[in-house]
């Protein structure tokens, strides 16, 4: 894990260097991490997750916005009525509402009135890699009733009894994404998830209401080049060992949560007897918006530009308003693509800052960028809140969480504002993200991809012609020419 240093060479490029350790937090998971293969890792030996109780604003806003994955202990009272609800009684309740089965051909309509989904294991895939260890491996049941179920009136029943975790009711955003943004998970024993980066552009929270889970996670692979694999789809990142490093395995009881952010690749496991009494387990998954992980964002900026959370998702493109200080993307991205390049783009940013400036100190405080961003109205993607008085709340809550947001993504020095240095130095590094990202898509050609990535590289990574990112440039490219990939952009199978 670490930051992405900001310099720039003799000639004139910005220079982008990930990874290196930057927080408190990112130091402390480099020294306590063993950098543990998949068959080695325990709960014994792996990097302690940080566990926490009665978490406070402050901190909760802290790790969320450093990318910090953990653990709270008391997310949800252990008396809430969901955690009493076995999933033969989701059957009963709900028989005509419909989830899909994991990993199992002809089960992606299950009515919960089928009682074979909480009483009958189903193993239909195995995996060395995955905390069962080749066992036999049941798929869990997945219910979006965020956006699947037949009756409406079930979805906005269950939201009722939904108990959203304390630390987030502070906020209205949050508590009502949470609210209209939720799934359930059942597992009977033996049965998980296979290790995958999901596609969300927030973080996620997972609350665990009956049984006994056991989590393995680790940070997104520092993928340095467009041949490698980029999105790890359910399984796909076993093939890879060098990938494939996790430095967490912990349980998680009835009652606590896991939160996680973008692109931590997670695997999930229901061991022998962790469901007692019933055998089935079950967990509610949602997203939350705010605060936005800006220091991770900022940190994994170049890996992000090659994975799908670019390539096949719009989360890069989410973080524009935060990069470019409210203004349009559009004549930033011009002027990166115009002859003058990065003495266009500095231009544009003395611009924008200078009108953002208002009181001419040549820094830029939290009320002034307060200002930019309240001037467009937040529209939240609820589909059950229609009041007046919530939407304005949230509105005004929105305009503060994005100004937060933006001044700890380019306060590098930490002085509490931002200076013109710092927001260039952020908008080239994100453009040329972008561009390279650009280049990717439109490059359909294996051996016109290998030029173009070896003069991004040699512009932004590499002081020498001869650097390791260049070197495994070469290899992954080889790698794609012994297999006899003929895209560019294909993604590797996996054999579990």
């Amino acid at each position: 894990m670490g930051c992405a240093i900001h310099s720039t060479s003799s000639a004139g490029q910005t220079l982008l260097q990930d990874p290196v350790p930057l927080t408190e937090y990112y130091s402390k998971t480099l020294k306590d991490y063993k950098g543990m293969a998949w068959n080695e890792i325990t709960p014994s030996n792996a990097a302690p997750m940080l566990r926490v109780k009665n978490m406070q604003d402050a901190e909760f806003k802290d790790l969320v916005r450093r990318g910090y994955p953990f653990i709270v202990d008391d997310c949800i009272p252990k008396t809430a009525e969901l955690t009493n609800v076995p999933c033969s009684e989701f059957g009963r309740r709900y028989p005509n509402e419909h989830m899909k089965a994991e990993y199992t051909p002809g089960q992606s309509h299950v009515y919960l009135k089928d009682p074979d989904w909480y009483s009958e294991q189903k193993p239909t895939a195995k995996a060395h890699k995955h905390l069962s260890l080749g066992k036999p491996l049941a798929g869990p049941y997945v219910w979006h009733v965020k956006d699947e179920t037949e009756d409406i009136q079930t979805k906005r029943d269950l939201m009722k009894l939904l108990p959203v975790p304390y630390f987030l009711n502070s906020s209205a955003l949050n508590s009502h994404e949470a609210r209209d943004s939720f799934e359930f998970w059942f597992a009977l024993e033996n049965g998980g998830t296979q290790a995958h980066a999901d596609a969300y552009c927030e973080t996620t929270l997972s609350v665990q209401l009956r049984g006994r889970k056991t989590w393995r996670l680790g940070a997104f692979p520092n993928i340095t080049n467009a041949f490698q694999p980029y999105a790890f789809h359910d399984g796909e990142i076993y093939k890879r060992d060098e990938f494939w490093r996790p430095e967490y395995e912990e349980d998680v009881e009835a009652g606590q949560c896991v939160v996680f952010p973008q692109g931590y690749i997670h695997e999930t496991y229901v061991k022998d007897g962790a469901s007692q009494p019933d055998g089935c387990s079950v967990a509610s998954t949602f997203q939350f918006q705010d605060p936005q992980p800006v220091h991770m964002w900022k940190n994994f900026l170049t890996r992000w530009g090659l994975s799908h959370y670019t390539r096949e998702e719009p989360c890069t493109e989410r973080m524009e308003p935060y990069v470019f200080l409210g203004a349009a993307a559009r004549p930033f991205l011009m002027a990166s693509a115009s002859k003058e390049g990065d003495e266009a783009v500095r231009a544009h940013c003395g611009k924008v800052f200078q009108a953002l400036d208002t009181d001419k100190d040549a820094r830029l405080a939290l009320s002034e960028l307060a200002v930019v961003f309240a001037k467009d109205r937040f529209r939240p993607p609820w589909t059950e809140v229609r009041d007046r008085a919530t939407l304005d709340a949230v509105a005004r809550e929105k305009v503060q969480w994005q100004a937060e947001d933006t001044l700890l993504y380019h306060d590098d020095d930490q002085d509490g504002l931002v200076s013109i240095g710092e927001f260039e130095e952020s908008a080239l590094k994100y453009l040329a993200v972008r561009k390279r990202a650009q280049a990717i898509q439109k490059t359909r050609k294996r051996a016109a991809l290998l030029k173009k990535e070896k003069e991004w590289i040699r512009n932004h990574l590499c002081t020498s012609d001869d650097c390791s990112h260049l070197r495994e440039l070469q290899e992954e490219y080889d790698r794609g020419r012994k297999r006899g990939s003929g895209q560019p952009h294909a993604q590797q199978s996996s054999e579990l």
